[in-house]
């Protein structure tokens, strides 16, 4: 399924001991999607991917955000989202 595609980045992340560095905002690439602003450099700026966060969206907003995410990187991966919606919004993002 391609939302376990993360797990081998926070893998590596976990036991490089890294400590993300400064950076300023103008070194960030940000996306704007209708209820969501995905930070576009999150991964090569700290070793961790850009997520999105479900809480408090609707289905659609999530879906709309998360094929925003994958169109971007390759991989899509939201938190906290009602049980009855993972099977629904995995299936929005095709496996890479």
């Amino acid at each position: 399924m391609a939302c376990l595609a993360y797990r081998p980045v926070l893998r590596r992340f976990r036991e490089s001991n890294a400590v993300p560095g400064p950076g300023s905002m103008s070194d960030q690439t940000f996306v704007d999607v209708d209820v969501a602003r995905i930070d576009d450099a999150r991964l090569g700026r700290t070793g961790v991917p850009e997520v999105v966060y479900g809480a408090g969206k609707t289905a659609d907003q999530t879906r709309l955000a998360l094929r925003a995410l994958y169109e971007r990187n390759g991989f899509a991966l939201a938190t906290r989202i009602r049980a009855d919606e993972g099977e629904a919004l995995a299936r929005s993002v095709p496996e890479g």
